[in-house]
């Protein structure tokens, strides 16, 4: 369902090096993939080698996996996996990611919720399987109806209905997509935070249990695809962190997915090559490998869960860089937002002149100024730092004036 490269924002603090992009590796395997994994012995067993050959090179790599499974694999583990091989240590193919991976690879539950099996249905194949609940959402459909109904039973606990005696309450759901191959109307933000229910998505609610980890942008590994193209993507995003278009001292994080029906030799080789050059950045410090569950851990331990999340067209926009001199005053919508405790805003100047910059409150009280001086034209960018401005949570109106032209544009701070 999901082939994405997706890009989670949450707060860190970094002060001796480049602030780093938390990285992993993920995949599906879908009901509607040509093997029917749970009847076709071959089949299976045939992508079960390919799964293995991978799984190999992640963990001689150091590289970190998400590997999530829907039902028709697990019962086709179940069906035809018997734990005899000594290629997965005589376990079968799942127990064997999940416990002789280093702690490299998580088994985590993916669904359409389809031909009986819901997420519970899926999350119980895994532990028949011998394998321990991740706790973790492998997608959900965020504007379907049945997709919305899914959230209120993943808060509240969902009862399986091939096996109604089990109700999961997951932790974590990573991605929020729409239904068909082409992903119209997806969620396209990423980051991390609480959601505060079915109908109010991007509202972060610190009482609510289930973390939303925001699937982000369309990037995908195909077999046609270019090492380089996913590399230039998070190359710009680096970029864009080292020359503070996007704020150092957050915790940036990507996902490359990829799906197992597309798997063979030269595709696992061509991933292989891609986690060497990833492998590159991460030996400079750049990036560092992390599961979802690694990723979740670090935001709610370490970095006290602070709502962190934006758009990917915001995100896009924000690590344009035009060299040309702007034919007109532009002001860009705040990145992250909303944000906690920093932001950032790209604005374009078509000449130079005194600029006033000021944050007015819901009631159009004025409660900072952030510039008010002198700018020469073309692209500039300024950060604002809640507590500089001693900022509460709410909602706000940041507005620039120059050249006669003022332009407003609304803002949320969460704490």
């Amino acid at each position: 369902m999901f082939r994405y490269f997706s890009a989670l924002i949450i707060i860190v603090v970094s002060l001796n090096a480049q602030t780093p992009v938390y990285i992993n590796l993920g995949s599906h395997n879908e009901v509607t993939d040509p093997i029917l994994y749970d009847t076709d012995s071959v089949g299976f067993m045939q992508s079960r080698s390919y799964l293995i050959e991978l799984a190999n090179i992640v963990v001689s790599k150091n590289a970190k996996y998400n590997f999530q499974a829907d039902w028709r694999f697990l019962q086709g583990v179940i069906n035809f996996d018997k734990g005899n091989d000594p290629s997965t240590n005589g376990k079968n193919v799942l127990k064997w990611l999940s416990e002789d991976s280093q702690k490299k690879i998580q088994v985590d539950a993916h669904s359409h919720q389809s031909n009986g099996y819901n997420y519970a249905d899926v999350a119980q194949l895994i532990s028949n399987c011998g394998v321990s609940d991740s706790k973790i959402v492998g997608g959900f459909l965020w504007n379907d109806t049945l997709g919305l109904k899914s959230w209120l039973l993943f808060e509240n606990g969902m009862r399986g209905e091939k096996f109604p005696l089990k109700i999961w309450k997951p932790d974590i759901v990573w991605g929020s997509a729409t239904k068909g191959m082409f992903h119209n109307g997806d969620l396209n933000a990423f980051g991390s935070w609480r959601p505060a229910g079915a109908w109010n998505m991007m509202t972060h609610d610190p009482s609510k249990r289930v973390r939303l980890h925001g699937n982000a942008c369309h990037n995908q590994v195909t077999d046609s695809t270019e090492i380089t193209d996913n590399l230039n993507t998070l190359n710009e995003m680096l970029d864009a962190i080292s020359s503070g278009r996007l704020p150092a001292g957050n915790f940036y994080t990507a996902t490359i997915m990829f799906n197992q029906r597309d798997f063979s030799t030269e595709y696992i080789q061509k991933i292989s090559s891609l986690i060497d050059s990833l492998n590159v950045l991460a030996q400079s410090g750049k990036i560092v490998w992390g599961t979802v569950g690694e990723k979740d851990s670090i935001w709610r331990n370490e970095y006290g869960g602070s709502p962190h999340f934006i758009t990917c067209d915001n995100y896009l926009t924000s690590i344009d860089d035009p060299e040309s001199t702007p034919e007109t005053i532009e002001v860009g919508q705040n990145y992250p937002n909303p944000f906690n405790p920093s932001t950032v805003i790209n604005y374009s100047l078509a000449e130079g002149g005194n600029i006033f910059f000021r944050i007015y409150d819901i009631q159009g009280r004025e409660v900072a100024t952030i510039l008010d001086e002198y700018r020469e034209a073309g692209h500039h960018s300024l950060m604002i730092d809640a507590a500089k401005y001693s900022l509460n949570s709410g909602v706000y109106f940041y507005c620039l004036s120059a050249g006669g032209k003022t332009i407003t544009r609304k803002m949320v701070l969460l704490k």
